[in-house]
């Protein structure tokens, strides 16, 4: 798999509701065990443990702005 289809298919996990082998099946890989098993190897984590990781980063509230004395 180039890690291009890996990162296109990561992208597709975080900015859209794919679930992991719809990713996988976008970027064209068909084997969802294969997909995860490399998925975990190059990014870290399942796919699926990826996804529920972006979304729990994403809906913490903004931090405030940083202000600066002028």
């Amino acid at each position: 798999m180039a890690t291009s289809s890996l990162g296109k298919a990561a992208e597709l996990l975080v900015h859209s509701s794919l679930s992991p082998g719809e990713a996988a099946r976008c970027v064209g890989i068909h084997d969802l065990y294969y997909f995860s098993r490399i998925f975990k190897k190059l990014k870290g984590c399942a796919p699926s443990r990826f996804k529920s990781r972006w979304e729990e980063i994403s809906s913490l509230p903004a931090a405030p702005p940083i202000r600066t004395s002028a």
